[in-house]
């Protein structure tokens, strides 16, 4: 019985490998001969896809560095976290003026974290509404000083809670 379904497998081999064969050089004619040449007519009348426009800004990342090591809680208990904050900017003109007011900006996390409980730091919700109460006095500050928030997000990033 095993010898029969062996032979029946090694049959079946064969036709496979037959019908291979004969398909083979119908598919090589096929793929290089027929499809490339529609394929680059096409991509030559339409030329390389400008995928960047100059209407849009591109986002910048400027690094508050170094990074955050502080003490926050206010239940009595010393607590200790490491973080590093990154800021979104739209193009060149924000980005460098974020990096001229970084020391404010770095005051802006300071006095933020220091003040936020071992229960919003622990959570992702109460993480969440830190970097928002951290964007909104950063994009008030920015308005301020620039006439213009430039602040478009604020991403933690190597979060490490004690």
């Amino acid at each position: 019985m095993i010898t029969a379904s062996i032979c029946q497998t090694q049959s079946f081999f064969r036709q496979v490998q037959r019908s291979c064969r004969r398909s083979i050089p119908l598919l090589m004619v096929l793929v290089f001969i027929g499809a490339p040449a529609g394929a680059q007519d096409a991509e030559l009348q339409e030329g390389p896809v400008d995928h960047t426009t100059e209407d849009l800004p591109l986002a910048r990342y400027v690094d508050l560095q170094p990074e955050f090591v502080l003490n926050y809680g206010r239940d009595g208990r010393i607590r200790f976290l490491r973080m590093e904050v990154n800021l979104v900017t739209g193009g060149e003109e924000g980005a460098s003026q974020l990096n001229y007011h970084a020391p404010a900006l770095r005051h802006i996390v300071v006095l933020n974290v220091t003040e936020a409980d071992r229960s919003d730091l622990n959570t992702s919700s109460g993480r969440e509404a830190l970097r928002r109460s951290i964007r909104s006095e950063m994009r008030a500050f920015m308005e301020h000083e620039t006439g213009s928030p430039q602040v478009e997000r604020v991403l933690f990033s190597n979060l490490i809670v004690q």
